[in-house]
């Protein structure tokens, strides 16, 4: 979070299988934390995340297909998705951030999966 962020980078994530999940991929970094509401830390201290690769990842019945969020000020770059298949009742969001490259990706949306979870 802001304040206490780092760098992230040359982050691999591989060979993952998941059910019935929220976020099938999650990059976040507007996070604040609900227990130090009032942090503030050093203003120098932003998040920053880049080069992802997420490869060879199947999700299955996701709330969400995903999220890469950054921050206005840090976007969050380099984000590869590879060999990954997602269905989810929801489409990804990104939102101050670079669009990823999707390599054979195969995202299915069907609605009635973010019904079922509600």
């Amino acid at each position: 979070m802001r304040g206490a962020g780092g760098e992230v980078s040359n982050v691999r994530y591989t060979d993952i299988q998941m059910k019935h999940v929220g976020y099938a991929i999650s990059l976040y970094s507007d996070y604040v934390d609900g227990n130090r509401p009032n942090f503030k830390g050093d203003a120098r201290l932003v998040p920053s995340f880049h080069d992802i690769l997420i490869d060879h990842v199947k999700v299955e019945s996701a709330r969400n297909a995903g999220r890469i969020v950054g921050l206005p000020e840090n976007h969050i770059r380099g984000v590869t998705l590879d060999h990954v298949e997602v269905t989810a009742g929801t489409n990804f969001v990104v939102k101050d951030a670079e669009p990823p490259t999707f390599e054979h990706v195969l995202l299915t949306i069907r609605k009635d999966i973010e019904a079922k979870m509600n």
